[in-house]
């Protein structure tokens, strides 16, 4: 006598097992999503900079605000592109695009990135990615404003 197969309880193990399958795929693509937008930071970069900074020291106090790091006080064409790609990120802060490294700005780039500041090598990483190539972080556009 042979054993009737139960075939029912196989499809449901087999749908059990893709469903548990599609989860973890779509876990997993959703934490790599979100270690892509954490960034580490130079480990030093004033000396990464400092070749770029030197020209920039006999210009006064103003240009001090459109250096690295960006971080709160901080305002010029660079906190323009940051805010444009806050602005597109998922959390859609609606921050004014006005170039001034304010509360909110500071508010939706921690929101974002668990971060106060913006260093160096993390806007160069964005600016390949989503800034526009238009403001390449010359000596001459730190000393407007």
């Amino acid at each position: 006598m042979a054993k009737k197969v139960n075939t029912g309880l196989y499809i449901g193990i087999g749908v059990g097992i893709l469903a548990i399958g599609g989860l973890v795929f779509f876990l997993i693509k959703r934490k790599k999503q979100k270690a892509m937008m954490t960034f580490p930071t130079a480990t030093t970069p004033s000396s990464s900079s400092s070749n770029s900074s030197s020209s920039n020291s006999s210009s006064g106090g103003s240009s001090r605000n459109q250096d690295f790091p960006l971080k709160r006080g901080s305002f010029g064409k660079r906190v323009e592109n940051l805010q444009s790609y806050l602005n597109s990120t998922i959390q859609k802060p609606n921050l004014v695009v006005d170039g001034d490294f304010g509360r909110k700005t500071a508010t939706a780039l921690k929101n974002w990135n668990q971060k106060t500041e913006i260093s160096q090598a993390l806007y160069k990483y964005l600016e390949g990615i989503n800034f526009t190539s238009t403001q390449k972080a010359s000596p001459n556009s730190s000393s407007k404003r």
